[in-house]
């Protein structure tokens, strides 16, 4: 119900008393056992369930403002009733967020992949404020911490396969024949991508090709996460603002010290002491909102930092400096997936049919984990250069695609098999010229979306030598005897 607009002329009277003097010895005051009679409830009920310890500070809010009770605070870490998955808890189940969940890039949000179970998790940036909310600020770097630990590991697992002598040998074939084109071409991208997964595949029988999507896929939503946390952070510090706002001796750092200096000038020890307090608050809110917890780019910064250490990515013969070529072929894959995904969850909604794999709505952690991937290894032009996806999807490579598919391999297939070739044409392409606008904005993140202009490579015209001068002929003939 609707609290009244005022509050009861009654109640405003018995608080309004004054303390009565039964006897002596006893004196009752209305309106001190209102306020210690609340403040108790409030502080065990909080206890009880933290989740709703926010209710309760507004119920405390509203007891001070409407009725002018001075409630005590109890001091426990705040709460709400959007409470989800805990970022602790998150945090230590990394590779379950990697591998089970959906990333979304634009709205910052974990959707479970749907196995057929009846419920599906998911986890928003309100879950992780009111988390971080219970837990500290603090917990952020600690989140930061694992995600590197993780990251690590997969990087590794991108690096080895770079370094197969199959892969780099095909690698190498596709830089060769790149040399004189003006952009890749869908075609190649799938015979490619075949060649790749003739190469074999693991115990679970997904091909190693796919099993590199897998891996990129659970980089972007580690990064996600990371990203999501940042922003709840930011979120759990932005109530603070309006104070800093309201308080010009507070709102700069410099203002902050000043406001240090006078007290310990003028003032006495409480006054010092509020003023640092004041101080180191406001340091904590400004900090939230600073470049410096930009955390994407700093752990970008920080693998490039250690591959120029160990002199990995150095030179043009190096299997990392090849991934980009490999990328048309990863982006034919995604796609594949993707589309497979949404088919198997369009079928599900009609009927449980059983359908086997992963049922998707859209997968943002591919395009954060390449824009990733190209930050570290430095491939941002050499990925533009291909012109990827300027590429068009021909009538052979539909056919093309329709023999992967009657050869069992992972292609997007409609529900209703009469659609024509062209309907799948445009699907393919719109999806492609999607996954191009998430890479961009992926790429923004880590201050890589800058385009350069790339010409086609010309042939190299040989130089005519100029005729020497008689001068010249003599000095060289006198250097021959």
């Amino acid at each position: 119900q609707a609290l009244p607009l005022s509050p009861p002329e009654d109640a405003l009277a018995f608080l309004r008393l004054r303390p009565l003097r039964l006897t002596e010895s006893d004196v009752v005051d209305i309106k001190d056992q209102v306020e210690l009679r609340l403040s108790r409830h409030f502080y065990d009920l909080a206890a009880l369930a933290p989740q709703d310890a926010e209710a309760y500070v507004r119920m405390r809010e509203q007891a001070s403002h409407r009725y002018g009770l001075n409630l005590v605070d109890g001091g426990l870490p705040a709460g709400s009733l959007a409470q989800g998955l805990d970022v602790i808890d998150v945090m230590r189940n990394m590779h379950l967020l990697a591998t089970q969940y959906c990333y979304s890039l634009h709205q910052q949000f974990f959707t479970q992949a749907a196995h057929g179970d009846a419920k599906i998790r998911t986890i928003t940036v309100e879950h992780l404020t009111a988390s971080i909310r219970v837990h500290g600020y603090g917990v952020i770097n600690t989140a930061v911490n694992y995600s590197v630990g993780f990251l690590k590991k997969k990087l590794e697992v991108v690096a080895e396969f770079l370094a197969d002598e199959s892969v780099k040998s095909r690698l190498l074939a596709e830089q060769q024949w790149m040399e004189g084109r003006p952009a890749y071409t869908w075609a190649r991208a799938v015979e490619t991508a075949r060649f790749i997964r003739r190469l074999g595949a693991g115990r679970d029988g997904v091909t190693f090709l796919d099993k590199l999507r897998q891996v990129l896929t659970q980089i972007g939503n580690s990064l996600g996460y990371v990203r999501m946390v940042r922003t709840a952070g930011m979120r759990s510090m932005a109530d603070g603002l309006e104070y800093l706002e309201g308080t010009p001796w507070l709102g700069a750092a410099e203002a902050a010290e000043d406001l240090v200096q006078a007290a310990e000038a003028g003032g006495g020890s409480a006054s010092v002491q509020a003023a640092r307090l004041a101080e180191v608050g406001a340091r904590s809110v400004r900090r939230c909102f600073e470049a410096s917890t930009d955390h994407l780019n700093l752990l970008a910064d920080v693998f490039v930092k250690a591959l120029s250490r160990t002199n990995v990515g150095v030179g043009s013969a190096h299997s990392t400096q090849l991934f980009h070529l490999l990328l048309p072929s990863l982006c034919c894959a995604f796609l594949d997936s993707l589309l497979l995904g949404r088919d198997c969850l369009a079928k599900r909604a009609v009927a449980n049919t059983g359908v086997k794999g992963d049922a998707v709505l859209q997968d943002d952690g591919f395009a954060v984990g390449v824009a990733f991937v190209l930050r570290v290894f430095g491939l941002n032009r050499d990925f533009q250069s291909l012109h990827w996806f300027q590429t068009e999807i021909n009538d052979i490579d539909m056919m093309t695609g329709q023999a992967r598919a009657a050869a069992g391999l992972p292609f997007f297939t409609d529900s209703n098999q009469s659609k024509t070739e062209a309907d799948r044409r445009g699907k393919l392409l719109a999806e492609l010229a999607q996954l191009a606008a998430s890479l961009e904005a992926a790429g923004a993140l880590f201050g890589s979306t800058a385009r350069v202009p790339v010409q086609p490579v010309q042939p190299v015209q040989p130089v005519p030598a100029e005729p020497m001068s008689s001068e010249a002929q003599e000095h060289q003939e006198t250097q021959e005897e």
